[in-house]
């Protein structure tokens, strides 16, 4: 149940559709050589009243050009949470990036695969504006 891409330092998008609206907040900071700190926080409320949420935090170490080892820790609304380890890379790619992810999660104690491939492209519109397009496909 891992969603979505990296944040390039921190950032927060506000999605808003007839069904719902989402708040996805994003903030990675190198903590030492190598090493990277990384928070998501999706809280989501539907039109309806419901709400939902969905919380990651991982503790990266680089372990060749963009390739990162990762612990990390998850939390989904009506599911409970979940812990594991993986891998994951990221890379820029022109106006683009990619970033691909590889763990193993326990979640209530049973061991899932996740996988997750994330490609983006952000066109420069302005100086101070530019659009972001983003494609996200993940299991289980």
């Amino acid at each position: 149940m891992l969603v979505g891409t990296r944040a390039e330092a921190s950032s927060a998008e506000v999605m808003v559709n007839d069904k719902n609206t989402t708040l996805d907040l994003k903030v990675g900071v190198n903590v030492a050589p190598k090493v990277e700190l990384f928070f998501r926080q999706i809280p989501r409320i539907k039109h309806n009243g419901e709400s939902g949420y969905f919380g990651y935090g991982s503790l990266g170490y680089n372990i060749f050009n963009n390739l990162n080892a990762l612990i990390q820790a998850q939390a989904l609304a009506g599911i409970g949470s979940a812990y594991g380890v993986g891998a994951e890379y990221f890379n820029d790619i022109g106006g683009g990036d990619v970033y691909g992810l590889a763990d193993v999660a326990f979640w209530n104690g049973e061991p899932i695969a996740e996988f997750l491939l994330g490609l983006g492209y952000r066109p420069q519109l302005t100086d101070d504006l530019s659009l972001a397009l983003n494609f996200e496909a993940f299991t289980p």
